[in-house]
């Protein structure tokens, strides 16, 4: 047994190991579809129309008031996009973990469509139901309260109204990380709360919201994220509407005469914005798993104890 043994260890030694240049490969190819463009984009950044070093860019980019405004649209939409997600998303989230909410199926299965829809097919069908003039929801509007031709019950071109929009597809971000943190927490911890006498707000604010935040968090900041980086349903709502996004005012300086100097320094911020707020969404996942993957090993280290000293 020992010889054959010997004898299968020599001839694997002798095969070919692919594997480690197949990854190189990969690596190789990952860095150049990802580190060359990026660099292209630090380098258009900090030159001028003539090829030489500047930072006027920048200094254009957080001076200039047709730059500083879709900044701070920007900042506005993305917070109140992920403010609506957590307060629409958390308190829906745990009526399907923890509750026995009839068509809890259905739920799921409406979150997961609205997850899978692009967001520019939501914004093309409020468009439909809530534009100012044509929209189907302002015309029974006029119909039934008797309105005038130029008044409207619905303006879905305004900044509420993308907000509305983006919250819309946005939320299952939040839902599905919350659902599923709830889904592998014990349930048990909540019932020890409740036994030892706390009430439902007592055991909501020192067991489950605890156990939920680093989720909740990731999730705001994975709907941050994203409401800050769309661009078709801004580009469909908020255009007409005569105001813009970081993401429209970047396509904007694209068209004739073109400015990609100005354009690379507009996409920089949001690409380091992008980045840090992908870390600490990892950071707050990483938070949490602990918690979920220590709870079973505890309790099945005391019922070990508690079976050896009986």
């Amino acid at each position: 047994m020992t010889i054959a043994l010997a004898v299968r260890a020599e001839r694997r030694s002798l095969g070919i190991d692919i594997s480690r240049p197949v990854l190189y490969i990969f690596a190789g190819v990952l860095c150049v579809l990802i580190v060359l463009p990026l660099s292209w984009l630090l380098m258009y950044s900090v030159t001028d129309g003539q090829g030489g070093f500047t930072l006027a860019n920048f200094y254009r980019l957080f001076t200039e008031s047709s730059f500083r405004e879709p900044l701070v649209t920007t900042f506005i939409l993305a917070t109140s996009s992920a403010f609506i997600c957590c307060a629409v998303a958390a308190p829906m989230g745990w009526l399907v973990a923890r509750t026995d909410l009839p068509f809890s199926g259905v739920i799921r299965a409406l979150v997961t469509a609205s997850f899978v829809t692009p967001p520019f097919l939501g914004a093309i069908a409020w468009e439909l139901l809530a534009a100012p003039n044509s929209g189907l929801l302002n015309k029974l509007a006029r119909h039934w309260f008797g309105m005038g031709a130029d008044q409207h019950l619905f303006n879905i071109y305004s900044l509420p109204g993308v907000i509305f929009v983006i919250s819309c597809y946005t939320f299952p971000y939040v839902f599905v990380l919350v659902a599923n943190s709830l889904d592998r927490t014990p349930g048990e911890l909540e019932d020890a709360s409740s036994i030892l006498g706390g009430g439902r707000w007592y055991t909501a604010r020192r067991v489950t919201i605890p156990l939920v935040l680093p989720a909740l968090l990731a999730g705001a900041l994975v709907a941050f994220l994203q409401a800050m980086t769309l661009f078709g349903s801004p580009a469909i709502l908020a255009l007409p509407a005569g105001f813009h996004t970081m993401t429209t005012k970047i396509w904007s300086l694209f068209q004739f005469p073109p400015k990609p100097e100005l354009a690379a320094a507009a996409a920089l911020p949001l690409l380091a914005l992008t980045v840090i707020l992908l870390l600490s969404c990892c950071a707050s996942l990483c938070c949490s798993i602990p918690c979920f993957c220590l709870m079973p090993r505890f309790s099945t280290r005391r019922s070990r104890q508690s079976q050896r000293r009986s």
